[in-house]
């Protein structure tokens, strides 16, 4: 398809949100930066209308086919700011990016100035209508599989919890022993780490740990990961050195995670994270990983870290985690039976989330191709 090239600030028109200092409960949706935010009584858009993240989640794009009431941290486009099909529209938008062109002021924010000089294809109003019609339709198939491959990775993840809170919790037909302890009784030594930032050195050789790298049982080491020098490793281990057997727990951003110290381990804990050396004499690591998980210790960790803005753990609420520990012989067969059944789970749930990644391009794809005319839309139709 061959259409012509036009700026943005030729086809809409970004209007200001506004001010709603208070609002009263009505049948009029609310919406800001990232969607419905509550109801009040009247509206001040038409309907249909696009609603864009101008603050906070800048340049997000959401359609309603009702009028709403946009406020302050939005631009909002109606019938009143354009000619073109809203619904065409909104498939353009989704295309640009708008979450990269930043004011790049103390808060970010969409510059409206720079969503205008983006460059769009502009088709006849009857190609518009056909082209979000036919996208409706498709998008709506694809959305419907993504939703049911987010709801298998749901199950997958319940019955993962599901399973580890069984294993970690004595059965009424248990034939072995189980004694209830707190965290504290198993270990040698509980290690609160340097309460401020650790330097960091692109081509440090010393992995910081931080919160984001514990996650689901296992460390992990990416793209955002941070490294220090040798001068750091020293300053952050003055109060102990990770080690095989230990432990890794966040106590804020997020609360209740943990992981093993793998072998091999070139790093040092920063914030937010403690350090449990394990008394092995009392309770096999691996086991101890797993009981964190399930069972008293995850409702006690639930329960304290909700209700606040930042859930996080005291270092007396750690020590404090309640668990159920059977003798060790018992612990580690439930350690090795639950390595192997979360390994399963975890690859399966892997799988499934490399599909939703292709959906989701798959999606973004169809929609860039309809709307720059690359897809011939009565021949896919």
């Amino acid at each position: 398809m061959s259409w012509p090239i036009v700026r943005l600030r030729r086809v809409a028109r970004f209007a200001y949100g506004d001010s709603l200092a208070e609002r009263d409960d009505g049948d009029i949706a609310v919406y800001g930066s990232n969607g419905c935010v509550g109801s009040h009584v009247v509206p001040n858009t038409t309907g249909p209308v696009l609603v864009v993240g101008r603050k906070g989640s800048f340049g997000k794009v959401q359609y309603s086919e009702a009028p709403v009431f946009a406020i302050d941290t939005t631009f909002f486009v109606d019938a009143r700011h354009t000619n073109a099909n809203l619904r065409w529209l909104y498939y353009v938008l989704l295309t640009l990016r708008l979450d990269d062109l930043s004011e790049d002021v103390g808060v970010p924010g969409l510059s409206r100035e720079k969503a205008y000089e983006e460059r769009i294809s502009l088709p006849s109003p009857t190609q518009q209508a056909a082209i979000a019609d036919y996208l409706d339709r498709e998008t709506a198939r694809i959305d419907a599989l993504i939703a049911a491959k987010r709801r298998m990775v749901t199950l997958s993840e319940e019955r993962r919890a599901a399973t580890i809170a069984r294993s970690v919790t004595p059965a009424l037909s248990a034939t072995t022993r189980w004694h209830r302890v707190r965290l504290r009784h198993v270990l040698v030594r509980m290690i609160d780490t340097e309460h401020k930032t650790a330097p960091f050195y692109d081509d440090g050789g010393f992995l910081v740990i931080r919160t984001n790298n514990v996650s689901c049982g296992r460390l992990v080491v990416g793209p955002s990961s941070r490294f220090t020098d040798a001068a750091g490793y020293q300053e952050w281990t003055r109060r102990g050195r990770p080690e095989p057997g230990d432990i890794l727990f966040t106590r804020e951003a997020p609360a209740g995670e943990a992981c093993l110290v793998p072998d091999g381990l070139k790093g040092c804990v920063g914030q937010r994270t403690v350090l449990f050396k394990v008394d092995e004499n009392h309770i096999v690591p691996r086991y101890l990983l797993w009981a964190l998980y399930g069972g008293v210790a995850r409702s006690f960790i639930d329960e304290l870290s909700q209700g606040t803005t930042l859930p996080h753990l005291n270092m007396s609420d750690i020590a404090d985690i309640p668990l159920w520990v059977p003798d060790l012989k018992a612990q580690q067969a439930i350690a090795d039976q639950l390595d192997e059944t979360t390994k399963t789970i975890d690859e399966v749930v892997a799988v499934i989330e490399q599909q939703l990644a292709l959906l989701n391009e798959h999606r973004q794809a169809l929609i860039t191709a309809a709307v720059t005319g690359q897809l011939d839309i009565a021949e896919a139709a």
